[in-house]
């Protein structure tokens, strides 16, 4: 039985199919959840919250949240410049009533320019991962009478910790290209990799159970809509942790309602406006539907599974909701 913490903690995640981690179904926001590199990236300072819920029929459903917060420490750097920038994250997931997984991380972005328009971005991570195992409410082979489970018998399990901290290790590397007109990412491709220190997750005293290293590999495209910064975005994400794949490919159209004022002289137009509508499609897992608004620094996201595979008469799918916020001094340095 050294293995149940391994299976407990692999089998009843937010997806049967997905890597062990924590996933995000906003998957046009890509963050620092997927790859260090990507730190302050996009923006040369922002902040984001989600909230995750799945498996909603279930007695007690898994719920996910995280905070991010990112930076550069040059903020008067052109865009055509490389700068150094700093991230913080974390998020919890809790996993029913049995168990519970929290990351705390910072991460630190070299982006290097390689030309006005792309750049090659190197991200180191580093934090604490931690795993919380509720004993009373486990379930042990050992606690079947032979016709049904008895949670009266002994589980003969016997427990070093109900709780591990360890350290954590992980790194990455993109590619971008953006637009000279707007700032939109025509192109990026980005690989990572997390926990290569392997850190042991084993609850049990005489156990050992290491943590996979999460790889990460992902790309997104963009194809501009007129002249007004209108676009639709593809992305591609694969993951991979161990025998665990998830695989998410789809779109979403950004439309650009209304265009920022060049003067303040109408303000009506002074903050612009985007809406977007995304379909994705994660592997024998979910039919993801996304919906999005933003207005000038704020950006509000929504996304609804739809789950696919087995469990789909019993789970309900999943819900996820995202907010984020761009500092507007630093709006204008983005680097793409």
């Amino acid at each position: 039985m050294k293995n149940h913490l391994y299976i407990i903690f692999v089998c009843f995640l937010p997806s049967l199919v997905s890597a062990q981690d924590y996933h995000s179904s906003n998957l046009q926001n890509i963050s620092q959840l997927y790859n260090p590199a990507l730190v302050a990236l996009k923006t040369d300072m922002s902040a984001a919250v989600s909230y995750r819920t799945q498996w909603r029929a279930v007695g007690s459903p898994f719920t996910a949240m995280s905070a991010s917060f990112a930076s550069t420490v040059e903020p008067f750097h052109r865009k055509s410049e490389g700068h150094l920038a700093v991230g913080f994250n974390a998020y919890r997931e809790q996993m029913s009533r049995q168990g519970s997984a929290t990351s705390v991380s910072m991460n630190v972005a070299q982006h290097i320019s390689l030309s006005k328009t792309s750049s090659l971005s190197l991200g180191l991570n580093f934090g604490v991962y931690g795993t919380a195992f509720n004993e009373e409410n486990g379930s042990w082979e050992s606690q079947h009478n032979g016709l049904f489970y008895d949670e009266n018998l002994a589980s003969g399990e016997v427990f070093e910790s109900n709780q591990q901290v360890n350290f954590d290790v992980g790194s990455g590397i993109v590619y971008a290209v953006r637009s000279r007109n707007y700032n939109l990412k025509l192109f990026q491709f980005g690989l990572a990799a997390f926990h290569l220190n392997r850190p042991d997750i084993s609850f049990m005293s005489d156990g050992s159970s290491k943590l996979p290293i999460r790889t990460v590999l992902y790309s997104t495209f963009a194809i501009p809509i007129g002249k007004r910064g209108s676009h639709i975005e593809g992305s591609m994400l694969y993951q991979n942790q161990m025998k665990f794949n998830s695989f998410t490919l789809g779109a979403m159209a950004k439309i650009k309602l209304v265009e920022k004022a060049k003067t303040t002289s109408s303000t009506s137009k002074v903050n612009e406006v985007y809406a977007g509508l995304g379909m994705y499609f994660r592997g024998k897992d979910a039919l993801i539907f996304n919906a999005q608004i933003q207005k000038t620094n704020w950006t509000a996201s929504l996304a609804y599974d739809i789950t696919v595979s087995s469990l789909k008469n019993n789970s309900k799918g999943a819900i996820e909701v995202q907010l984020s916020y761009t500092v507007p001094t630093f709006r204008k340095n983005s680097l793409y």
